[in-house]
């Protein structure tokens, strides 16, 4: 638990991914979604092939392979866990968002990788970016993505980001290994009430994960022995509180008496 928490405070709340915890859960849930990804995105050039009605997210789905695709949701729906639900249009919102931004700059890569091969005077954006950048994020990228003058941009209105989304959320469901699941929650009152589609994660995924922290408290607990015996607590004034300040020293167990002795052999032994 203390480990994720110094994760978040040194990168973020989107790296909940990257911890312990949410790295085990990306992991049980990549290669059925990938297995789902593929199918729909199999479906979407079949129906492309044909003719007749075209379907909106049939364009937008192809747009990156399908490991990508499952990790930009997975990471994207897990940065917003806290607390554990999230509305459903905004997510599907902000999915859209991250599978555009990564598709431009599969783009711009690509293009600046050719330009380097035609051309050897060209300077490659991507190279100087991985060398400048520790960290390489979506905020590294976007500073390197502006200074090209030909960023490819996609014009994505919100009813395509929207269907897109909404499959992609759908086979997040069904293929997730049963770790999310949708409930219908109201809100408002009186006659403004209205039920509001949600994202959260199941009992399963809560109790894996509480399981997961206890295992790794047990693993390491917060409160080790000590090798001296703890002075006893007396009542300070000028505080008003319990504490063992202000003892001298003849007060203070001797850290070389025997409950330190007893308590240095058996951690010797260990």
């Amino acid at each position: 638990m203390a480990k994720d928490v110094a994760k978040f405070e040194a990168t973020g709340r989107s790296a909940f991914a990257d911890s312990d915890v949410g790295s085990k859960l990306v992991n049980q849930c990549m290669k059925p979604l990938v297995a789902g990804i593929k199918e729909a995105q199999a479906e979407a050039q079949e129906g492309k092939s044909q003719p007749g009605r075209e379907t909106v997210w049939w364009n937008p789905i192809p747009c990156l392979s399908a490991e990508s695709m499952a990790a930009v949701i997975l990471r994207t729906v897990l940065a917003g866990m806290q607390p554990k639900v999230r509305p459903w249009a905004a997510c599907c919102l902000r999915i859209a968002a991250n599978i555009k931004q990564q598709r431009e700059f599969e783009l711009w890569k690509d293009r600046h990788f050719q330009g380097e091969r035609e051309e050897e005077s060209a300077v490659n954006l991507y190279k100087v970016m991985t060398a400048r950048c520790k960290r390489i994020d979506s905020r590294a990228a976007r500073k390197f993505m502006r200074q090209s003058t030909d960023l490819d941009c996609l014009n994505w209105d919100k009813k395509v980001c929207i269907h897109t989304s909404m499959k992609l959320m759908d086979m997040l469901v069904r293929n997730g290994n049963g770790w999310f699941k949708l409930p219908y929650v109201k809100r408002g009152y009186g006659r403004t009430v209205h039920t509001e589609k949600t994202l959260r994660l199941t009992e399963v995924a809560l109790q894996a994960i509480e399981q997961d922290h206890q295992r790794c408290e047990l693993n390491r607990p917060f409160l080790l022995p000590m090798l001296c015996e703890p002075a006893e607590w007396r009542f300070n004034e000028t505080k008003a509180k319990s504490s063992g300040e202000g003892l001298t020293e003849s007060e203070v167990p001797d850290a070389s008496g025997p409950f330190a002795q007893a308590l240095q052999s058996q951690t010797e032994e260990r």
